[in-house]
């Protein structure tokens, strides 16, 4: 009976629920997200309300009982969300800063409509279902970066500390020692109550002006770089032209050589230099994705300047989802890699550098592949460049690893028998 009056008569624990789906949403869920998500809210009723029976709300210990339900609702992200640890605590203490500053509301209008504490739980839900599709819009919804909140262990405790500590002590103060009997302590009442509510909104307004500060230098990074690769473009369609035409100019000679030639050996090995030289008339790559098209492209003219076999079988239509910032960061490091190891090989024959991008279901899959000659040493899981050597792929691969960590992606590289095998896998979003 105990039980079922403490549910009842509780609006803390729905709303706090409520509060961290809030925060859910725009996450990227793990698999069966909804049942997740029931499992969650029940495991948070349940055991919330347990506490509560043997810890009254009287009691000198009730923090106790705020402070388990912040650990449920920690627990509450990492099963529903892929996310870091800090993550769900920053996640867990905005869900807790929302549903305090819906109380605060609440209180603060009890007192002041019917001049008594708080004291209806109804109404106090209610309240919140009113300050809950404000606090999605102005905050929940512009916080994640990616599908993730992305911040430190030093902003995720300083979160939960300015909110668990300071707003709850001061909104206790008010609710156990101002008895409201005097203007004065009414006055104080109110204090508390306002500086509780504005330290829960100086974390959700600050975390969301820096993520926006952020999104808005990244958008002005991608435009700077599309920018520049727009001219790099121009000069690259320069650079093909003129190569085209010294290509025809080789050619008529060929052509006008090829007329005369008699012996069939020597006719085969013109034919096989005039069918190399229109080859250059397929270094445009089409793969569906219009950034993917240029990379490819640059790095393709590249091979063929510097005498490098390039293979290229790529479907760029799934990469939409990604930043291009980042496409240039994967794929220009790759294979700048790539063509830099083959640019230095004895043996002509094995400069050959391939590129495959396909998908598998829900993933989209990078692999570049090339030889090597030197012994590749590694520092944690990725290849080092020795001093006065770029052959070794050292250069941009933690970009690569953070860039495809970032879209929940990984990074392995095999390395039998000489061939140089880098594979990224990234989720599609």
């Amino acid at each position: 009976m105990a039980f079922l009056c403490s549910i009842f008569n509780n609006a803390f624990i729905p709303e706090y629920s409520i509060a961290c789906l809030l925060f859910l949403l725009p996450l990227n869920h793990r698999p069966r997200f909804p049942l997740r998500v029931a499992a969650s809210v029940a495991a948070q009723y349940i055991l919330s309300n347990a506490v509560l029976i043997l810890i009254p709300r009287t009691n000198k210990f009730v923090p106790i009982v705020f402070l388990f339900s912040f650990l449920i609702g920690v627990g509450m992200f990492l099963f529903c969300a892929d996310l870091s640890i800090h993550d769900a605590v920053f996640g867990a203490t905005c869900s807790f800063a929302v549903q305090h500053m819906s109380y605060v509301v609440f209180s603060v209008l009890a007192v002041l409509c019917s001049g008594g504490p708080e004291g209806n739980p109804v109404g106090e839900l209610l309240t919140f279902l009113c300050v809950a599709p404000f606090s999605y819009r102005l905050f929940a919804k512009k916080m994640p970066v990616s599908g993730r909140f992305q911040v430190s262990w030093g902003e995720a405790v300083c979160s939960a500390v300015i909110v668990l500590f300071f707003a709850y002590f001061l909104s206790m103060e008010a609710g156990n020692h101002f008895e409201l009997d005097t203007a004065g302590n009414l006055v104080l009442y109110l204090i508390c109550r306002t500086y509780a509510f504005l330290c829960c909104f100086f974390v959700l307004w600050a975390q969301t002006s820096m993520k926006e500060a952020v999104a808005a230098r990244a958008q002005l990074r991608t435009q700077e770089l599309l920018a520049q690769k727009q001219r790099e473009q121009y000069e690259l369609s320069r650079d093909n032209i003129d190569l085209i035409n010294r290509k025809c100019h080789d050619l008529k000679h060929q052509v006008a050589a090829l007329r005369s030639v008699q012996n069939e050996d020597q006719r085969n090995c013109y034919l096989g230099e005039i069918e190399r030289s229109v080859m250059i008339y397929d270094s445009v790559v089409k793969t569906g994705n219009e950034v993917l098209d240029t990379i490819l492209t640059e790095r393709s003219l590249s091979c063929e300047k510097e005498g490098i076999s390039w293979t290229c079988m790529a479907d760029g239509e799934k990469l939409g989802f990604m930043d291009p910032v980042d496409l240039y960061t994967i794929f220009g490091n790759a294979l700048d890699n790539a063509i830099e190891c083959a640019r230095g090989l004895t043996d002509t024959e094995k400069r050959v550098v391939s590129v495959n991008v396909f998908t598998k279901p829900s993933m989209v899959v990078l692999q570049v592949e090339n030889y090597y000659e030197q012994a590749i040493q590694f520092s944690g899981g990725l290849p080092v460049t020795s001093k006065g050597d770029t052959d070794y792929h050292g250069f941009g691969m933690r970009s690569i690893r953070s860039t495809a960590e970032k879209y929940g992606g990984s990074v392995s590289i095999d390395t039998e028998n000489h061939i140089f095998l880098l594979c990224v896998v990234i989720p599609i979003l």
